[in-house]
């Protein structure tokens, strides 16, 4: 038992690494398409949002 935990702690322990992830924040806003004004409980419906970014900001991703 203590030879898999010994494993085990190996293995987690070699996957970590020194190198720092760096994200960059942008700013965006989301809109929200319209939709009808009659909806009733029950029936579905499609919401379409978009995400209009404030800038233009070469390969980013937004997620």
């Amino acid at each position: 038992m203590a030879i898999i935990a010994a494993v085990l702690t190996t293995l987690c322990m070699s996957s970590c690494n020194d190198e720092l992830y760096v994200q960059q924040s942008y700013p965006f806003t989301v809109e929200v398409m319209p939709y009808g004004d009659k909806i009733t409980k029950g029936q579905t419906v499609e919401l379409r949002f978009e995400i209009k970014p404030e800038g233009n900001y070469t390969n980013t991703l937004y997620t």
